[in-house]
């Protein structure tokens, strides 16, 4: 009843009191700063809407401040109290955001209120940019912000719509190359968490050590809707240039269709999806057999594609002299 949600609401405020009161004294007299900054903005603000409310009384009075507020908008030299105000909030934000990582990697069960809150100071922040052509980035960095609030709570389609829409609010690359390149990195990853998380709902994990390549009748929704996504990652981060993004991608593409490529009733494409298996594969080697500090990826990939080889028939001694040689066969370099 409501006496039971009040009392676990309850519950969660205190353990959230407890959890920032054990962080160190200087995060959180910065936390304190944060909050009295995000009072004095607001004030500001409410004192110079009231200011202006009496000064439109007029009609002509209403034009000129109009004609005042317009030219206001178009000087960037300055930020305005209305931007000062969006930073303080999505400062907030983000240490909220901050605080559920945390909860995430000590496994610990995150309050739903520190959800709530992130949220609500992240929505503040954006309507304080929203509309004003001098705080586009701004409002695209809190967007980025929703985003990575709502991939933590695994709704990954509504996050890359957030993507999405930063974009549009960007217009073009051009407005801002480098907060439009963060964007499209931002959006790979969703995607590939997309595909990564689909695989291993209908294939499983196969994270542990070396693949098994065994049969796997997938469904055809299923196996798009690995790939898919998957594939736009692979897409956006060669755009961009992302070789060690591009190398994982390639390496989650490889091992699925090495899962999918013997899948009954579809045998005529058998020969497409070993190649693309072996392709993917060969390719993540080849980048992780150059890279210093990857050598247990590298050796890991390598036995991956041994698998593959084997799983073409254990009877086929070919197949088999394939897969030893792969081991063998050092990276280029």
């Amino acid at each position: 009843g409501t006496d039971v949600v009040g009392a676990e609401e309850e519950e969660e405020r205190k353990e959230i009191e407890r959890y920032f009161a054990s962080q160190s004294l200087r995060a959180r007299d910065e936390r304190k700063a944060m909050l009295a900054a995000v009072v004095g903005y607001e004030r500001a603000i409410g004192f110079k809407d009231m200011l202006r409310d009496m000064d439109g009384r007029s009609t002509e009075r209403r034009k000129h401040q109009e004609q005042k507020r317009k030219q206001e908008q178009k000087m960037e030299e300055e930020p305005s109290v209305e931007a000062k105000a969006g930073d303080a909030c999505n400062e907030l934000g983000s240490i909220c955001l901050r605080g559920i990582m945390d909860y995430k990697r000590r496994g610990v069960k995150v309050p739903k209120m520190l959800y709530s809150s992130a949220r609500f100071w992240m929505d503040r922040a954006r309507g304080r940019f929203r509309g004003k052509p001098s705080c586009r980035e701004a409002e695209v960095s809190v967007m980025c912000n929703i985003s990575m609030l709502l991939r933590s709570r695994e709704q990954l389609v509504e996050a890359v719509n957030v993507l999405k829409e930063a974009h549009e609010v960007l217009e073009q690359r051009e407005n801002g190359e480098k907060c439009w390149d963060s964007v499209s990195e931002a959006t790979a990853g969703v995607y590939l968490e997309m595909g990564v998380r689909k695989r291993r709902e209908v294939a499983g994990k196969g994270e542990a050590g070396t693949t098994v390549f065994q049969q796997k009748n997938i469904k055809i929704k299923d196996e798009r809707d690995v790939l898919d996504p998957t594939e736009k990652a692979l897409d956006i981060y060669t755009r961009l240039g992302n070789e060690a993004q591009v190398a994982a991608t390639n390496y989650q593409l490889g091992i699925f269709y090495g899962l999918i490529w013997t899948r009954q009733g579809d045998e005529g494409k058998a020969g497409d999806r070993l190649r693309k298996a072996f392709g993917h594969l060969e390719n993540a080697r080849v980048y992780y057999g150059k890279k210093m500090g990857e050598e247990r990826t590298a050796v890991k990939v390598i036995l991956d594609l041994s698998n593959l080889f084997t799983s073409m028939g254990a009877s086929n001694k070919e197949t088999l002299m394939k897969g030893v040689e792969c081991i063998l066969k050092p990276p280029p370099i």
